[in-house]
């Protein structure tokens, strides 16, 4: 019988009978055979250069499954955020420390009260973020997002139905969502309550776009009753209103038109009439601004005036500006001058509101000022004759302010006092609050500087200087206004007996922060006066703790 040799196998050979195994079962083959963290060395220095070797379609394939693998690394990490056994625990918790310490202590002592709820509020703004990104973002675990709002809203109820003296509403912070692009989605400083209900709307909208069903999402709303709340935030995003345009608009509904249908569908079943939103109009004109000029001045004219808000004015007046048209830019300007003029005019209103007696008061300051025995103080004079010109100045403001307020003073102008001490106390105190009930609690020294920042901004000079000489000459030389700021004194002494120190009324604090303003403005006769004016900024604050709005210099204007 022959001898068979045997033939030895080379290492090639085991090579090739390798080579048909997949590479996925060499990996987990791999991975089974050494320690964990000694894989990615190994990986590094056998598996990337043969990867970076492939053709660049399948290096495209292979990036596209990391970056899945990645996402779903996200994803995990988010879903594990949600955490809602561990943040009912500990909420509830809060909420039955507070109502205890609500329970067991008087008014006076309520410090702990407030540490607990903003310990509430702090817990519920880090979350809410999280919320957003897994369900709104990623539209996962939409359900468990949604018992999560509930939650969270059912806290703030109970903190806030509680007989507590602090509010939860006060407890504002700087709150910012980014998508997983990193484009800013909301960015507000808002309340609890505000942020739940912007996630409210959030979640409406998204499920409802995806088909799917908002009928326990609409339930909820109704039940916590916060249609008002949510209504506040539709069309709300300013990182939308930043790429939106009026074509990129009619295009997208001309592609998708069921998108239409559907929020109209939605905004019926939320809202039980649909609401009006300025919101909605300042939207408008962004997009007008920005795509259509032409449109712009025709939204104008159309337009109702509760439209016509600074902000939406603004937008406007800054689009007008830039047209190349002048019958354009004259409509800004009158726009300008129209803003300055009725602010100015409701700074004088409120004096009449505030002051029962002002009319008289007002005659008075007028005779005076007509007779010569109430001037502005010349610097040349010794300072002798300032002190005495000082001194019986001060009367003169006192025994104003006494007339204007309805006060007896020393009848030296020939009042009635024997009329004014038969006068009835009560009857007198209720007619001031009578009047104080007239005074909206509105900003006055906003619209004054918001029309003057505008007014500096503009590029010409000239056309400049014919708004502020108009502004000037709108009610003459013997216009209240006029007459009050013609002398040192009045306006101010007005202003300081408003102050919160001396009043404590937030109305004619308000007031007051107006008058100033308009005395610092309006007495400047030349707009080369108002350029070079500066105005101190105030940090000091209102009874009601809020930073007064600041004074800053006027804007340069380009010389023609």
């Amino acid at each position: 019988m022959p001898r068979v040799s045997k033939k030895r196998r080379t290492s090639n050979e085991g090579v090739s009978a390798r080579a048909g195994e997949k590479p996925s079962d060499a990996l987990h083959m791999l991975s089974s055979k050494v320690p964990v963290d000694s894989l990615p060395s190994l990986l590094e220095k056998y598996l990337y250069p043969t990867l970076d070797e492939l053709s660049p379609e399948v290096q495209q394939q292979i990036i596209e499954r990391l970056d899945l693998a990645q996402e779903d690394i996200r994803v995990a990490e988010l879903r594990g955020l949600i955490k809602y056994n561990v943040h009912e625990k500990s909420l509830n918790t809060k909420v039955k420390l507070f109502l205890k310490d609500v329970k067991c202590n008087s008014d006076d002592e309520y410090e702990e009260q407030g540490d607990i709820m903003m310990e509430i509020a702090s817990e519920i703004l880090k979350w809410l973020p999280n919320l957003w990104q897994i369900g709104i973002e990623k539209a996962l675990d939409v359900q468990l997002v949604h018992k999560c709002l509930v939650l969270c809203t059912t806290v703030i109820e109970e903190v806030e139905q509680c007989d507590s003296p602090v509010d939860f509403r006060d407890f504002d912070d700087n709150i910012t969502i980014l998508n997983s692009s990193g484009r800013v989605i909301y960015k507000d400083k808002a309340n609890a309550m505000q942020f739940i209900a912007w996630m409210w709307r959030e979640l409406l909208v998204s499920v409802g776009s995806k088909k799917g069903s908002t009928k326990a999402i609409l339930a909820d709303i109704d039940r916590f009753n916060i249609k008002e709340e949510i209504c506040d935030y539709l069309g709300y995003e300013d990182a939308f209103k930043q790429y939106i345009s009026s074509v990129l608009y009619r295009k997208t509904c001309g592609k998708t038109p069921e998108l239409t249908k559907q929020l109209e569908i939605i905004r019926e079943r939320v809202f039980d009439k649909p609401k009006p939103s300025n919101t909605d109009y300042h939207t408008a004109t962004e997009i007008f601004k920005s795509d259509s000029p032409k449109d712009l001045l025709q939204l104008f004219d159309t337009l109702p005036s509760r439209a016509k808000t600074l902000k939406a004015l603004g937008i406007i007046i800054d689009g007008f500006a830039k047209s190349k048209s002048a019958e354009v830019r004259q409509k800004a300007l009158s726009l300008i001058t129209q803003g300055l003029v009725e602010d100015k005019n409701r700074v004088i209103d409120k004096v009449e509101n505030i002051f029962p007696c002002w009319e008289d008061a007002y005659d008075w300051l007028s005779d005076l000022i007509e007779k010569g025995k109430f001037t502005v103080i010349s610097p040349s004079r010794t300072d002798t004759v300032v002190r005495k010109a000082l001194t019986r100045r001060d009367k003169f403001l006192d025994e104003f302010l006494q007339t204007a307020d309805g006060k007896d003073g020393d009848d030296s102008d020939g009042h009635d006092s024997d009329e004014d001490e038969d006068s009835d106390d009560g009857h007198y105190v209720n007619y001031k609050a009578q009047r104080e009930k007239t005074i909206d609690s509105a900003d006055l020294e906003e619209g004054l500087l918001y029309w003057l920042e505008m007014l500096g901004e503009w590029k010409s000079r000239k056309e400049a200087e014919k708004v502020w000489d108009r502004v000037k000459e709108v009610r003459g030389e013997k216009s209240e206004e006029n007459r009050l700021f013609a002398v040192d004194g009045p306006a101010l002494h007005l202003a300081a007996a408003c102050d919160w120190d001396n009043c404590r009324n937030y109305n004619r604090q308000d007031f007051a922060n107006g008058l100033r303003a308009m005395y610092k403005v309006f007495t400047c006769k030349t707009i080369a006066e108002l350029d070079q004016k500066k105005y101190i900024p105030r940090t000091e604050t209102t009874g009601r703790g809020d930073e007064m709005i600041s004074m800053t210099s006027v804007p340069g204007f380009d010389v023609d």
